[in-house]
């Protein structure tokens, strides 16, 4: 049905996803215990269906059949907010079907036994995949049609080897609690000496902190590498039965990096970042940036020199179907660039000098064939014939720097990455502290109302002022304009993105979406927000360039994307969106677009630079059509 937004039933629906959220049921995935925990939850799921961590709106609503395959980022859209209303429908997927990554099923949609959804495509509200169909793009359209035995057959698996392998992962998931405390370790005795050597409430120790995050990042990344060599010693393409070893080896070790991700992200975007996909067993070229690469086995991938491989980028991942683990090498070519939310899968290889836009598939080898264009846009692919200039600028300041500069960068991005294990040791010393203090002299009725404040106090809003700190202090107010990869500017603009990801959203932020508190804090980090704006995302990088009007709402994870690098160049421009607009979940609107009033875009869709969206008009696609 549909409920008024700010309604008693939406804030009851919105409480319980965000309570949702506290739990890491992402460590789960790939698991028979997620299902378990799905049928809980309230969803209708058979126990051998074969899940990664995904998103759905309204568990109750949703069934999914025996041996469905569900890969990572997927998201079931079934709860959605449009025209000031929050609409719950409801998604069947059928016995044997599958879905791609990065896929979106809205509600409303139907896949039936054997249909398929491929990677990045979106089916909309009303669409049905028949039998043996196989559907891809945004929207999706289908693509063709197999006869149902030639499509991969299930492996038989008994009820007792699953429960056996239910207690083996139940086992592996009571590791990952020592795997994040164990490196923690010598900072929690170092900080409990010196608390008992000063006197009570003299907290001057905790300029010692820096230090310590920065051996707490060391051992943490130093465990991770170990165990993830470890585990994925001697790994090759082929397929594995998903009740095996080797199943449960890789398992462990994909769940180590999703840890890494969240515990090391600021690592990610750096000078760093490719010694530390190096030392995780991927062969990486000379001058290649890599930003948050996911989904990745690493002795399986390759990059070439001077690549470049942006946000969100889903690389290579292996895909689970008919109870078995299939892998395949991944291949990036030389000087080759992969845009945001873009998307290789497994098995690909990637030409030197090639261009796969914003959130685009690269092409097939059949479209390879027909034409020869080095640039790839789109869901499904299309050969882009031009694109925009960049401004041009020495060499040493893109692809060549000079030794003072690579050092310069360097040293912002190492305050860059200790900067915040740094705050939240000191907020989480401080926050134990004065909490200490309340359970022991308070009475329960009054740590009820007040622990809360205290957790905001001393952990929620630090971590969210020190955001807004350093993005006034050392940018200002962000502006129009084009900057080379390796200048100063470059790298304070990432450092602030980095911190706003690592303290503000985990801490505060996402605890706000669906709020509106979340427009409010945004807007003392430079955010335009009109009245009553509905944001289910924190995905805002440059905030002063994003204006956004009243009762607009902006859907699960889409995002104004204000800043692109092309040829080592960061490009940053406004986006305007208007009042009552409706953004679909995922979608991304490129910078100097303007989105009139009453505009409505669907889920998975991709505005292009310079776009201009009429008032009154609906549109789709990636890159966008009308609807």
């Amino acid at each position: 049905g549909d409920y008024p937004l700010w309604g008693t039933y939406y804030f009851r629906w919105w409480f319980v996803k965000t309570f949702q959220r506290l739990l890491p049921s992402e460590f789960l995935n790939g698991t028979p215990l997620y299902c378990g925990y799905l049928r809980r939850m309230g969803i209708k799921v058979a126990a051998d269906a074969q899940l990664a961590a995904f998103t759905v709106g309204a568990e109750d609503l949703v069934t999914i059949g025996s041996d469905v395959s569900i890969s990572s980022m997927v998201i079931l859209n079934n709860a959605f907010v449009e025209d000031g209303l929050l609409k719950l429908r409801k998604i069947h997927l059928g016995d044997h079907a599958y879905i791609g990554s990065s896929a979106i099923i809205s509600g409303g949609a139907t896949i039936e036994a054997w249909g398929e959804l491929q990677d990045l495509s979106y089916l909309q509200e009303g669409k049905t995949i028949k039998g043996g169909e196989i559907w891809q793009g945004s929207p999706a359209v289908l693509k063709e049609t197999k006869p149902i035995e030639e499509l991969p057959q299930p492996l038989y698996v008994s009820k007792t080897k699953r429960f056996v392998y239910m207690g083996i992962f139940l086992l592996m998931l009571l590791l990952f609690p020592f795997v994040i405390l164990l490196p923690l370790l010598p900072t929690v005795i170092i900080l409990n000496d010196l608390d008992n050597a000063t006197p009570d409430y003299d907290f001057s120790y905790l300029i010692v902190t820096p230090s310590l995050a920065l051996s707490y990042i060391i051992i943490f990344a130093a465990v991770t590498i170990i165990l993830t060599r470890l585990l994925q010693r001697g790994i090759k393409p082929g397929k594995y039965p998903i009740y095996s070893a080797f199943y449960v080896r890789k398992w462990f070790a994909d769940q180590l990096m999703t840890l890494s991700l969240i515990v090391l992200h600021p690592i990610y975007a750096t000078v760093f970042v490719s010694l530390w996909f190096r030392a995780l067993g991927a062969k990486v070229g000379k001058s290649t940036e890599i930003s948050t690469a996911s989904s990745v086995t690493h002795p399986l991938l390759e990059i070439g020199w001077g690549a470049f491989v942006a946000d969100a980028v889903t690389l290579g991942e292996a895909d689970v179907r008919g109870q078995q683990l299939i892998l395949e090498k991944t291949v990036i070519g030389n000087n080759s660039f992969v845009g945001n939310s873009a998307l290789i899968p497994q098995g690909y290889q990637l030409p030197s000098r090639m261009l796969i836009g914003v959130l685009s598939t690269p092409p097939d080898p059949k479209q390879m064939e027909q034409d020869k264009a080095r640039d790839w846009f789109g869901s499904p692919a299309i050969a882009l014939p031009r694109r925009q200039e960049s401004r041009t600028f020495p060499a040493e300041q893109t692809l060549r720097p000079s030794p003072p500069r690579i050092l310069g960068r360097t040293l912002v991005e190492f305050i860059r990455i200790i900067l915040p294990e740094t705050v939240i040791l000191i907020c989480s010393i401080l926050f134990i502290a004065y909490a200490h203090d309340l359970l022991v002299e308070k009475h329960w009725w009054e740590i009820a109302y007040t622990l809360p404040v205290y957790y905001l106090y001393y952990m929620g809003l630090p971590a969210f002022l020190v955001t807004v700190l350093l993005k006034w202090v050392t940018v200002g107010r962000y502006k129009p304009e084009q900057k080379p990869m390796w200048t100063s500017k470059v790298w304070l603009s990432e450092a602030i993105t980095s911190t706003y990801e690592a303290l503000s959203v985990p801490f505060v932020l996402d605890f706000m979406r669906g709020t509106p508190w979340l427009p409010i804090l945004l807007r003392l980090l430079g955010v335009k927000t009109g009245k009553r704006v509905y944001m289910n995302t924190t995905d805002i990088t440059e905030y002063d360039m994003v204006d956004i009007g009243d009762d607009t709402a902006m859907n699960e994870d889409c995002g104004p994307q204000t800043h692109l690098f092309e040829d080592r160049v960061m490009k940053v421009g406004p986006i305007t969106i208007g009042k009552r607009c409706n953004i679909g979940a995922r979608t991304i609107i490129l910078y100097d677009s303007k989105i009139g009033d009453n505009v409505g875009l669907d889920p998975l869709s991709l505005v292009m630079k310079g776009e201009k969206l009429e008032p009154g008009t609906n549109w789709g696609g990636s890159p966008v059509k009308p609807v």
